[in-house]
């Protein structure tokens, strides 16, 4: 049982040591180097500009959390529905995947300026970036979990008659 412990309490503190140890190194780097502040700014500054300005700073933390709520959502239905297609009809996923795999190797930072021209209302522009960042991720681990189901169960399914609908809905999902 000791054991277990001292595993289950590396995997806490061995992480939290590195964490410590690499804002010690950013900030002794920050100061050692004389970085100005609008360049770098060192750990302990943030965490003293976080704290002192937290009533100006919590609002745009809420809307951050929403837009980045909504996006995942979005990004998890919309991956969801269309990694179902795509498992689904093999002609569906070779005229889209293309386009899902385009959006993803496109910089944010070269369409984002786009997206904001064309979306007027701001928070929408937004949530569109976002989910640019989250959809690609959910899409394709989605197709690789539907398509990763045991070859024996498929194959018991098709031995018991299951239609597709069927072996997708109580098989796949």
């Amino acid at each position: 049982m000791a054991g277990a412990d001292v595993g289950r309490s590396s995997r806490v503190v061995a992480p939290a040591l590195i964490g410590v140890l690499a804002l010690g190194v950013w900030e002794g780097i920050v100061r050692v180097e004389q970085i100005p502040p609008y360049i770098l700014p060192g750990p302990l500054l943030i965490a003293r500009t976080l704290i002192t300005d937290w009533s100006t700073l919590f609002p745009s933390l809420l809307v951050t959390l929403a837009i980045t709520g909504a996006a995942f959502f979005v990004s998890a239905v919309l991956g969801l529905l269309l990694a179902v297609l795509f498992t689904q009809s093999a002609w569906i996923e070779r005229a889209f995947f293309p386009y899902a795999v385009i959006l993803q190797v496109t910089p944010l930072v070269a369409i984002a300026p786009l997206i904001i021209l064309w979306v007027k209302w701001v928070p929408l522009a937004l949530l569109v970036c976002a989910w640019l960042v989250a959809f690609f991720p959910v899409l394709s681990n989605t197709v690789l979990g539907l398509t990763s189901t045991d070859r024996n169960l498929v194959d018991l399914f098709r031995l018991y008659s299951a239609t597709r609908w069927q072996a997708l809905r109580y098989l796949r999902l």
